[in-house]
């Protein structure tokens, strides 16, 4: 996540545990990191997702090794304790962040399909594409019309999406295509939604959406990564001018990061 030119990476240690980092949009990153532990036995599982708000608040998600959803904040200069959200998971949860308190999370269950909940509401399904299980996680992300995105890959592997209006009415699910081999990764930068995937030749893809207009571009190959330079999916944040900042583990197993 990145506040001004300050950038703050959570990320998962060998042990298990949250681990935070600090660094700068130019590239320097503090040589230590602050173990934040984990909500079951100092551990979590998968890919943390965090998000800043005025006054330097963090409000962190992750998913405990009880596969339950967690929410942690930082506010006036310290770490309240883990606070479950409940459900029942198995992947990490994804966060279309609106502000404190207004948020919507979204994570597979076990039967597959994707399931949602706001801060102050209880989880509940919307399905899947074709009513067929997802893979992996699906993403989230909010645009600047106050639409909630929320994408998933299939068992064809491409992805498909469902918004939920700024009235709170979810749309049918929509096929966004592409031929992907691991979870997309949804980024919102002013009036924009990027899409980034791994591709099926292990190269990266980005699509577009214009919240003005209403559509996406359609995929295109990113050329700054190599075919299979990096394991996972990205996390990403908006950057200065319109640009995305993305975060990902390379094949030694350190994190990276660059500008798109």
């Amino acid at each position: 996540m990145r506040d001004g030119s300050q950038l703050t990476a959570f990320l998962r240690a060998p042990d298990g545990s949250l681990r935070q980092q600090t660094g700068s949009t130019n590239g320097t990153w503090s040589a230590t990191t602050v173990n934040l532990g984990g909500p079951t036995n100092g551990q979590f599982l998968g890919q943390p997702a965090a998000h800043g708000s005025a006054g330097g608040r963090i409000d962190l998600f992750v998913r405990g090794t009880d596969n339950s959803v967690y929410t942690r904040v930082f506010s006036g200069g310290a770490w309240g304790p883990y606070t479950p959200l409940g459900g029942t998971v198995t992947d990490a949860p994804a966060i279309a962040f609106q502000g404190p308190g207004v948020w919507t999370a979204a994570a597979r269950g076990l039967d597959g399909l994707v399931w949602t909940r706001d801060a102050s509401g209880s989880w509940s399904s919307i399905g899947a594409p074709e009513n067929r299980p997802t893979y992996g996680r699906p993403s989230a992300a909010a645009d600047s019309a106050g639409r909630i995105h929320v994408a998933v890959r299939t068992a064809d592997d491409s992805v498909w999406e469902r918004v939920r209006s700024s009235s709170g009415t979810w749309s049918a699910w929509q096929k966004l295509g592409g031929t992907v081999g691991g979870s997309p990764t949804l980024v919102t930068v002013g009036s924009n939604v990027y899409a980034f995937a791994q591709g099926s030749d292990y190269t990266t893809w980005q699509n577009s959406y214009n919240a003005d207009s209403n559509t996406w571009s359609g995929w295109s190959r990113r050329t700054e990564f190599p075919s299979g330079s990096y394991l996972g999916a990205f996390g990403g944040a908006a950057a200065a001018d319109g640009h995305v900042l993305v975060a990902y583990r390379g094949l030694n197993g350190v994190v990276r990061q660059t500008v798109l």
